[in-house]
């Protein structure tokens, strides 16, 4: 390893520690959270509307992930790729 590769080895630790420090807010059931969900289903072509105005659904969510914007991404995607594949095995649902 050279000097070049250390310096920028260390370079990269130090913005990946800066990047963790950096920390989004846990959300809340709020007007933002159900237009952040809204947005982010209709980007994925899933009609959201049974999940954003379902306060039931929104309590889930955030006990399922704590609030936590990547944990809700992956939760979200994980319903998409459920209903992707029941649509492929019992056709339209």
């Amino acid at each position: 390893m050279s000097i070049g590769d250390a310096e920028r080895a260390a370079q990269a630790g130090a913005v990946a520690e800066t990047v963790c420090q950096c920390a989004l807010p846990s959300w809340t059931a709020n007007e933002n959270l159900r237009s952040f969900l809204a947005g982010f289903l209709q980007q994925l072509e899933v009609e959201g509307s049974d999940i954003v105005n379902n306060r039931i659904a929104i309590d889930y969510i955030l006990e399922l992930t704590s609030g936590v914007t990547g944990r809700i991404v992956d939760a979200c995607k994980a319903e998409c790729q459920m209903r992707y594949a029941a649509r492929l095995t019992y056709g339209n649902c």
